[in-house]
């Protein structure tokens, strides 16, 4: 893709990014709830998670060739990062939203929700578009076996994840003993999230190459962050002030560690950079 081209599609994500923030801001200013602080919540991270989309076609509209666009890939990396952390704030949130009649509404909670997802596929989609120009200019970026070097850089990635994903656990385990006991079955998914880094990092430790750690690792990430972390943030706050703050920080730490390290493993392997049936004949040829 020529940065012509990749300058447009910049551009469009830009005006796209700035019409998602406007929704967000006239939903915000017009819309009545019975639960303002909730709804505030919802909006201000819904707006940064479009403000990401913003930032990432202003940044695709600098780009003039492929050398440019591979010193800007890493910036494209922190903006998908960046809007996947945001994106779970904000569906936490925007589902214990309530209308002025004091119920829930699938609308409401769609209409700030939807933004957020939007913007998170727009700022996909550039990113990709960017690095199939890298890798179309320069190569693949992992050319050989991804053993060695890069290699000892997965196992040290598995080294800080099970630190960081053991102490996250054993903070929530702690918490979870301090609570009601109806809450208990809840917070044993905010347990499963923040153990999550852990087993993810005993996984990478034991990686051969970059290829290996990421056929056995970029699933498991993300079923764990969507299938329990989703339950996490729509009861929390019933588990009162100060453990819903708590649970809800240390729930974010391990969501953060999984999108940090599922997006370093995809730029180690350069598996974006290939498509679905090359994935599948290299997979078919080992």
């Amino acid at each position: 893709m020529t940065g012509e081209k990749l300058r447009g599609r910049g551009l469009a994500v830009a005006a796209a990014g700035v019409v998602l923030v406007a929704w967000m801001v006239v939903s915000a200013t017009t819309t009545e709830v019975a639960t303002p602080h909730m709804f505030r919540a919802a909006t201000v991270s819904a707006a940064l998670a479009c403000l990401c989309a913003v930032a990432a076609g202003l940044v695709a509209w600098r780009i003039t060739d492929a050398g440019s666009a591979a010193r800007l890939r890493y910036v494209f990396v922190v903006l998908e990062g960046a809007a996947l952390v945001t994106f779970f704030p904000s569906r936490w949130t925007a589902s214990d939203v309530e209308d002025a009649a004091g119920e829930f509404s699938i609308s409401l909670t769609l209409s700030l929700t939807a933004p957020v997802l939007i913007a998170l596929g727009l700022v996909l989609w550039l990113s990709h578009a960017v690095h199939k120009t890298v890798v179309g200019a320069h190569g693949p970026i992992v050319a050989d076996s991804g053993e060695g070097a890069l290699a000892d850089r997965m196992r040290a990635l598995g080294a800080v994840l099970v630190v960081a994903g053991g102490g996250l656990t054993i903070s929530a385990a702690a918490v979870a003993l301090t609570v009601p006991s109806p809450l208990a079955a809840f917070l044993f998914s905010a347990v499963l999230v923040t153990l999550g880094p852990f087993v993810l990092g005993l996984v990478l430790m034991r990686a051969k190459d970059v290829h290996w750690a990421s056929r056995r690792s970029g699933v498991f990430s993300f079923v764990i962050v969507f299938v329990f972390a989703m339950p996490v943030g729509d009861f929390a706050f019933k588990a009162g002030a100060g453990t819903a703050v708590l649970l809800c920080a240390l729930v974010a730490a391990a969501v953060g560690f999984q999108v940090a390290a599922f997006l370093v493993m995809r730029e180690y392997t350069g598996e974006l950079g290939k498509t679905w049936r090359e994935r599948r004949q290299r997979l078919a040829s080992r």
